[in-house]
């Protein structure tokens, strides 16, 4: 008794064994989530009327001025609340240790200023 196997292509065990994969790894990626369950920050416009509040007007080379007043960093008077006025080319490490040296001062409010944009 002779028996004869047939051996023929196997690609639909193959196509099947791809596409669970396929599925399995689209799934996987579409249900990621974060790690921990965060409530994103808004943010809103507000119109200042108080004309009380010093302006700091930092340059991008990073000059600053206060109140139209050239003025060093560690010249900034102790106060409550600023506002802080940036040129649009100004990098962050210039800003940066300007919010760090306001936070060291006591500030306990900084309002950063941008143009209106209707």
């Amino acid at each position: 008794m002779n028996k004869k196997y047939r051996h023929g292509p196997n690609s639909t065990v193959t196509d099947i064994a791809f596409l669970l994969l396929l599925f399995f790894l689209i799934l996987a990626i579409s249900t990621q989530q974060t790690p921990l369950p965060l409530q994103a920050a808004s943010a809103h416009a507000e119109i200042l009327e108080d004309t009380d509040i010093s302006t700091i007007v930092v340059s991008h080379t990073g000059e600053l001025f206060l109140d139209g007043s050239s003025i060093a960093l560690d010249s900034i008077p102790r106060q409550d609340t600023y506002a802080l006025l940036a040129d649009r080319n100004t990098p962050y490490e210039i800003i940066h240790p300007i919010i760090t040296f306001l936070k060291e001062r006591g500030v306990g409010t900084l309002y950063c200023l941008v143009e209106d944009h209707p």
